[in-house]
């Protein structure tokens, strides 16, 4: 377990710059009840602190005691990648009305579930594991964020805002396509779905 500390590290904070800059995107207020890097300081002041989080990734990374580095960065860079083009399509998702269930769970995949996969894979090589097996825990991995973000969509409209740190319902605020909606307009017919 210990030789995987670094490459835990790296995913983590890889985590938070994707976090802030999302904000950023978002222009969330909140996250966990706390003001976000931009709305305590300023957006550049953000995007320098995300910077600066995802080179201190990388740092973290080469630290690791298992593994060849040349897969952990090539896994890693892979992860980073797919989260930011899951991100990426999440905004071009905002501006279209026809976006379908199977888009939406092919966006999730890459925003929520590479950053999962990205840690479980890691974890397989610094393990040693064989090709078989770290390509099981990376399926795992993209399940699990998939599963997590259809999760954190129905948070959004369910939760209490005292336990859920962010406004509740920000997402429909946004115009953010999430499985919940998608849902609704694909079963709804009549007056209803021009509504959704």
């Amino acid at each position: 377990a210990s030789q995987a500390l670094d490459a835990a590290v790296a995913v983590e904070l890889m985590h938070n710059f994707t976090l802030v800059h999302d904000d950023i995107i978002d222009r969330a207020d909140a996250r966990r009840g706390r003001p976000t890097v931009h709305q305590r300081w300023d957006s550049a002041t953000a995007l320098l602190v995300g910077d600066v989080l995802l080179g201190t990734a990388y740092e973290r990374l080469m630290m690791s005691r298992g593994g060849t580095h040349r897969d952990l960065a090539r896994v890693f860079t892979r992860g980073l990648l797919e989260v930011c083009d899951g991100q990426a399509l999440d905004v071009a998702f905002e501006r279209r009305t026809d976006v379908s269930v199977q888009e939406y769970s092919g966006m999730i995949e890459k925003k929520t579930g590479f950053l999962i996969a990205t840690a479980t894979e890691l974890g397989g090589l610094i393990g040693s594991g064989t090709d078989h097996q770290v390509a099981a825990l990376r399926g795992f991995g993209l399940r699990l964020g998939r599963a997590f973000q259809i999760q954190d969509d129905l948070l959004d409209v369910l939760a209490d805002p005292r336990d859920f740190g962010k406004t509740v319902g920000g997402d429909i605020l946004e115009g953010k396509r999430t499985f919940l909606l998608l849902t609704a307009a694909e079963r709804a017919t009549g007056n209803d779905r021009g509504i959704i």
